[in-house]
Order: structure tokens, then C-alpha cells, then sequence
């Protein structure tokens, strides 16, 4: 597991724990937390975040958060996010909103999970439009990330959002190659969903699915 995998899934906390290194999470980060503490020149804000994890997981957001808003290092977006998350889980949905438009970061991973939570928290509160605008987002900032595409593609069939589906089985059609999407497509015009494209919206996808038959 990378860690980006460890930060997303909030298990960063695993790594502190070995053999040598028994008992519960929360004692064996007090500890170490402790022993860090009293060194001279001492760096908290990795344990800080491994605890933040342990709690969240135990569902004692308010103590997650406190740790998380005490991360100084390249960790601090991730904290960030997760700080978000804890107010999510405690029903904060305007506060979680605004903590995840406020993270500032380049890595396309923590990008694609605050727009994928934000969708989450548009479909909860009713604002399709939004949900629509953040669903794309993440599509288009990384396609491949853990079924974002089957996400979306399912999110747009279930609410009978048609033109973005198709454009969504061209897009992916064109980009992967597989014949999955293009299956996806001729399904859709079959069903009669395209009757109000013109049909020059296909001739890409046509171009592309010539090449991979041939």
C-alpha cells in the first residue's frame, strides 16, 4: 500500500505498530508521543496524525480534529481533508464543505478524494448540480482513481442524466479504448437517450471504435 493509499484510508497509524510494539493503538501513540516529546528537537506532527486516525476510527471525531489542526508538516493537507471528514461524520456538513474548498494542494490524489466527498455531500443535501460539477471534476482530474469512472457512470444512469452519460461513454471510450464504453454507448442509443444529439457528436468515438475493430 502507498502512502497516499495509507493517508486516504486513514491507516497511517499501522506503521507504528510491530511486534515490539504491543497493546492499543492509542497507548502504543502515547507513548511514542511521549518519548518524542522529550527529545530536544522534537517532531510531532506525524504521531499527532497517526492518533488523529486511531480516534477518528474510534469515533471520537472532536479529539481527531484537535490533532489533526496541530499538523505542521507535508501532512498538514491530508489533515486537512480529515478534519473535514470528522465534521462530516459529526452531521457539519456546511463546515466539512468549507474545509475541503479551503486545502490548497498539487497532489492529484487528495484532489480526486476532496472533489469525490464533496459529490457525497451534494447528493446527501439535494444539489444535483453540484453533485454533477464535482463527480465530472473527479473524473477529469484522474479517471483511473478507484472506480471513479463506475461511480459516475452509475450516478448519472440512476438519475437519468442521459447527455451526461454519453458524453462520459465517449470520453472514456476514446481515452481507454475499451470496448466496455463503447458497449455502454451503442446500449444508450438503443435505448433511444440520444435522439437529441446530433449525430456528428459521435463521429470521435465512431473513429476510435473503427481503429480498435480493425
Amino acid at each position: 500500500m502507498t502512502a497516499e493509499n495509507q493517508w486516504s484510508k486513514k491507516t497511517f497509524f499501522e506503521t507504528y505498530l510491530s511486534e515490539e510494539r504491543t497493546g492499543h493503538p492509542i497507548k502504543v501513540l502515547g507513548d511514542l508521543f511521549m518519548e518524542e516529546n522529550g527529545k530536544d528537537v522534537a517532531d510531532l506532527s506525524y504521531i499527532r496524525f497517526a492518533q488523529g486516525e486511531v480516534y477518528f476510527h474510534n469515533k471520537d471525531y472532536e479529539a481527531a480534529i484537535f490533532k489533526w489542526e496541530h499538523i505542521s508538516n507535508e501532512l498538514e493537507p491530508w489533515a486537512k481533508k480529515n478534519v473535514g471528514d470528522a465534521y462530516y461524520e459529526l452531521g457539519l456538513l456546511q463546515t466539512a464543505i468549507d474545509t475541503y474548498k479551503s486545502i490548497q494542494t498539487d497532489n492529484l490524489v487528495l484532489q480526486t478524494e476532496i472533489a469525490l466527498q464533496l459529490f457525497s455531500i451534494f447528493i446527501e443535501t439535494d444539489k444535483q448540480e453540484l453533485a454533477i460539477k464535482y463527480i465530472k471534476k473527479a473524473v477529469s482530474l484522474n479517471p483511473d482513481y478507484e472506480n471513479v469512472t463506475g461511480i459516475a457512470k452509475r450516478f448519472f444512469e440512476e438519475r437519468e442524466d442521459w447527455a451526461n452519460a454519453i458524453e462520459l461513454a465517449i470520453e472514456e471510450g476514446i481515452r481507454t479504448g475499451s470496448i466496455e464504453w463503447f458497449d455502454t454507448l451503442i446500449g444508450y442509443i438503443e435505448k433511444g437517450y440520444s435522439q437529441a444529439i446530433h449525430p456528428d457528436y459521435f463521429s470521435n468515438s465512431l473513429l476510435v471504435t473503427c481503429q480498435f475493430i480493425l
